[in-house]
């Protein structure tokens, strides 16, 4: 039974962390082009590369993990049709982890 829960776990816990990743890359690439697609961002605190990436990073990190400062909140079209999605996603992927939780609770 432990192997087994390790093995469940351990690729929901990758699809979650590829999710994020994905999720990152396309606040990093599709909303960098100059506008300002966040609500508490200025242009001084968003103007370098490294800046974008770090805000994009922070901002996926708070939606995955459901704490939602508030913050950093999407404006733009773009960047809530991304948020939206993936809050949609990780919404069904914990479900998906809490399922198997209880499947292999049952099967003991």
């Amino acid at each position: 039974m432990y192997p087994q829960i390790l093995i469940a776990y351990g690729i929901q816990t990758t699809y979650l962390l590829v999710l994020l990743l994905i999720f990152w890359w396309l606040l990093v690439f599709l909303c960098s082009d100059g506008e300002t697609h966040f609500n508490g961002l200025t242009k001084e605190n968003d103007a370098t590369y490294g800046d974008k990436v770090f805000n994009r990073f922070y901002f996926s990190t708070v939606t995955m993990t459901t704490l939602g400062y508030g913050d950093i909140s999407p404006k733009s079209k773009t960047a809530r049709g991304i948020t939206l999605v993936f809050m949609l996603l990780m919404f069904f992927g914990l479900l998906s982890i809490l399922d198997k939780y209880i499947m292999l609770k049952k099967a003991t």
